[in-house]
């Protein structure tokens, strides 16, 4: 059987009552950042993590007091937004991780072929490259990258 993996994940949010949110995950805590030479993805699930961004401004070298009045997911979004824009995304990724916040720098190339010889999925050029679902979910990640390429 084949599935298409967007559909299968379209479905399942939409039975949950989501609508599409850009660059936003469908519950809020994922999110895309556009960073100086790249994007990032970025995982807020928890409220340590939404506690966690005057440190992730902190370890890349920016005054991250102004920031400690942050108690909402969308204002820690809206100011690690900010934090990124100047950053590469690998050292923003890597300074997010290394405060233990899920975040991924993602590829700026399109995905490679999968091992079955098939084709990356319309529109993988670019973005959105399907490895992201990786951080969503880190336990159940691999498993659902796997089967994307199939």
């Amino acid at each position: 059987m084949d599935a298409d993996p967007a559909e299968l994940i379209a479905g399942r949010a939409a039975l949950a009552g989501f609508t599409r949110g850009g660059r936003v995950s469908a519950g809020g805590a994922s999110f895309l950042l556009r960073a100086a030479d790249g994007w990032c993805a970025v995982t807020l699930s928890r409220p340590d993590d939404v506690a966690s961004v005057p440190a992730i401004a902190g370890v890349l070298g920016m005054d991250g007091t102004a920031l400690d009045g942050i108690v909402t997911r969308t204002e820690a979004r809206a100011a690690l937004t900010a934090v990124a824009r100047g950053t590469p995304a690998e050292d923003f990724a890597a300074a997010v991780q290394l405060v233990g916040v899920p975040a991924a720098a993602l590829p700026a190339a399109a995905p490679a072929p999968s091992p079955a010889g098939k084709a990356a999925p319309a529109g993988a050029a670019g973005w959105p490259p399907w490895r992201a679902a990786r951080i969503a979910a880190p336990l159940a990640g691999a498993g659902l990258v796997g089967a994307v390429g199939r």
